[in-house]
């Protein structure tokens, strides 16, 4: 997904913020922004674009308040998502709060899931050595 200028950015956080910081991660889809705001440590996206974590901490979902730039974002050099999912800030921004969400036990991985997940992850580990 590339940049789209007319399109809102999210920020996912368990934490009450008013302004986010420079290096800090957003997204222009919701959904995803929502499973950040649990505070997982691993998330899967589906083919066909199911995002499922491990999170389950009381998420706040944030929209940012003022004008990006292409100049402001760059895509996440680490994410695991699909290409420019993830984009990280070149300055600090203000938020507007959207709403609470909890997190749904139809989300949560599995602990068989997650297995996988880290097997998988483990493979491409040392594919790239």
């Amino acid at each position: 997904m590339p940049f789209e200028k007319e399109k809102p950015w999210f920020h996912g956080s368990p934490l009450e913020l008013e302004t986010l910081r420079e290096g800090s991660a957003i997204t222009q889809i919701e959904k995803l922004a929502q499973a950040f705001s649990h505070r997982p440590t691993i998330v899967s996206v589906s083919d066909g674009g199911k995002i499922k974590h491990d999170g389950k901490t009381k998420g706040r979902v944030y929209r940012i308040a003022e004008e990006i730039t292409a100049d402001d974002v760059l895509p996440h050099p680490r994410s695991s998502m699909a290409k420019e999912w993830e984009w990280i800030t070149n300055r600090e921004f203000k938020l507007e709060f959207l709403y609470e969400i909890p997190y749904s036990p139809d989300d949560i991985l599995s602990e068989s899931e997650i297995e996988e997940l880290k097997e998988y992850q483990r493979k491409q580990s040392n594919l790239e050595d």
